[in-house]
């Protein structure tokens, strides 16, 4: 099994973690992952099409829309109930995590050691935060924060872990996604320098 650094990134809705993710330059890999699949194979059966199925379960606008009938909910509704009360509560709370590690364990080994890095931009629960703890893989836990935001999803899956449990916190309060990233992307790399976990070449 080939031994990964994976950077996990937690965030409630629209705090920039999948910006942070794409940013970041390495492969992304997502809790998410299956369920969205699941979801989008339910669409299917229900006569959507892929561009509707994709704006619905992809897009941050789309995720808010209820989907028409015979669905008559939002795809985050779909993915929140799908994952949390379906996946964590009835199969066990380690179906999802568990997928995420079989599969980055299967990853190839590339030649660059780029490509021993990861990225999981949907970490939500301290489960999560400790399957990937338990791992052989190395982890850097990041949290983001945007202070502008007002969150009023009361669902178990947004209601957010505390900055003490992470190795870095960054505060998203820039007036630019540009200046976000790369200042974001600089406080990753000297955390991943300070833990000697750097790749040779970076993103």
């Amino acid at each position: 099994m080939s031994i990964k650094t994976i950077i996990a990134i937690h965030g409630q809705k629209g705090s920039g973690k999948s910006t942070l993710a794409k940013a970041l330059e390495y492969p992304i890999v997502s809790f998410a992952g299956p369920i969205k699949a699941m979801i989008n194979v339910l669409l299917m059966e229900a006569g959507f099409t892929a561009a509707q199925i994709s704006y619905w379960i992809h897009d941050e606008k789309g995720k808010d829309e209820v989907i028409p009938p015979p669905i008559n909910c939002t795809g985050r509704h779909l993915m929140q109930t799908l994952g949390t009360e379906w996946g964590r509560g009835m199969v066990n709370q380690a179906v999802w995590p568990n997928i995420l590690l079989a599969k980055s364990s299967k990853m190839s080994q590339g030649v660059s050691a780029i490509a021993n890095f990861l990225t999981v931009d949907d970490l939500r629960f301290p489960s999560e935060m400790e399957i990937l703890n338990e791992s052989p893989h190395h982890t850097l836990f990041v949290k983001v924060v945007r202070p502008d935001r007002v969150y009023a999803d009361n669902h178990a899956s947004e209601q957010g872990l505390p900055d003490e449990e992470f190795d870095l916190v960054i505060v998203n309060d820039f007036n630019s996604p540009q200046k976000y990233t790369y200042y974001a992307t600089l406080a990753v790399m000297e955390m991943l320098r300070e833990r000697g976990l750097t790749s040779s070449v970076q993103p």
